[in-house]
């Protein structure tokens, strides 16, 4: 981001600031991962050559099916479409997809190569708009996508422990952070340029005030 940290004077807002522009970062290297978890699970795998002949299928009267291999377990309705799968995807991670009654993937509950759970929610045109895991650290995380699948609403617990809360414009762009510590809660929000304009919040000698600021980052109100 480039926001204009020159004329800030306080360590503790300079800090928070730091704060969302090194998870606005990490935000985009987890949702590359998130991408490549979405590609390997897309569909349940095939299971193994030498464990294909010893698999058991039933039927149900009204025509449902279930098949369990040497990779999962795959429901299908009595369409035929399948509509649950739990086992391993093709990473060899434990995995479990759920699907509408056209097949279309509506749900997954899966683990992140570093052993990390995560659970994804997709619209009907299969995109994510709701995204939980435990980020680096087990630090919950929970993202709110919209239709074009841009994270513009998340809460998570940030590197200090404490409960952080961010949304963000149709590209991605962190523009309004709400933060918290042992101390007191800090707020601050920024221009379609990215600049930091507004500081609500305590500061480091204990005070409370506000603190607008322009494009060009000159103070324009300071309280108290």
């Amino acid at each position: 981001m480039n926001a204009p940290h020159a004329e800030l004077d306080d360590p503790v807002l300079l800090a928070r600031i730091e704060r969302l522009e090194r998870r606005a970062r990490r935000d985009r290297v987890l949702a590359l991962g998130a991408l490549v978890v979405a590609l390997a699970t897309a569909q349940a795998p095939p299971p193994p050559a030498s464990l294909a002949p010893s698999s058991l299928g039933v039927r149900g009267a009204d025509g449902t099916s279930a098949l369990l291999d040497g990779a999962g377990l795959t429901v299908r309705s009595a369409a035929g479409v399948a509509q649950l799968y739990a086992g391993l995807d093709t990473t060899g991670s434990p995995y479990v997809s759920e699907a509408d009654a056209n097949g279309h993937q509506r749900e997954s509950l899966f683990l992140y190569d570093n052993g990390a759970p995560g659970l994804r929610q997709f619209d009907a045109a299969h995109v994510v708009r709701t995204d939980v895991y435990l980020a680096s650290g087990a630090d919950p995380t929970i993202h709110l996508s919209n239709a074009q699948g841009v994270a513009q609403a998340s809460l998570f617990i940030g590197d200090k422990g404490l409960p952080e809360f961010d949304v963000r414009n149709t590209h991605g762009d962190a523009v309004g952070y709400l933060s918290a510590d042992d101390q007191g809660a800090f707020l601050n929000m920024r221009d379609p340029s990215l600049n930091v304009r507004t500081y609500a919040g305590q500061y480091t000698d204990g005070t409370w005030g506000v603190d607008v600021r322009n494009a060009t980052n000159t103070n324009l109100f300071k309280a108290p």
